[in-house]
């Protein structure tokens, strides 16, 4: 069971469904950081549901519960309701490569890791549609 370390509270029962479950389904070496904010170089904080850290490398995971079917492309998404957003994923990109900075600046240990984005969707009934060569950083709890 991995370790969980709260930084802060969980804001929905998506996040702390996600938690839950990743805690008892990885490995004891792994440690995840949830609800945290990191600073990027200007200051202007960016906040992390999870990072997990583990053998197998360095994961930061955004945490949605959308329900329903999902449909989009690279830049927008169209959710079950018919409301349109913006793709959580350039963004999630964007908060993958500053938390991989602050992560190696925490441990020389993993200094040489990579950091990989992932988009949990939390919702047990929740279909995916989307056409966006980063759909695989998509997965399904």
């Amino acid at each position: 069971m991995a370790r969980v370390r709260n930084i802060g509270l969980p804001v929905n029962d998506s996040e702390r469904k996600a938690i839950a479950a990743l805690a008892a389904a990885l490995p004891d070496d792994t440690v995840l950081l949830n609800n945290l904010e990191l600073p990027t170089h200007n200051g202007f904080p960016y906040e992390y549901d999870i990072i997990a850290i583990g053998a197998s490398g360095v994961f930061v995971i955004e945490v949605k519960g959308y329900g329903g079917t999902i449909r989009g492309s690279a830049s927008e998404w169209e959710l079950h309701s018919g409301q349109v957003i913006k793709s959580p994923i350039p963004l999630l990109h964007t908060k993958t490569r500053i938390g991989g900075t602050w992560i190696k600046r925490w441990s020389p240990l993993l200094a040489h890791v990579m950091a990989q984005p992932l988009l949990v969707l939390s919702d047990d009934q929740v279909r995916v549609d989307i056409r966006d060569p980063f759909a695989p950083s998509i997965v399904k709890l």
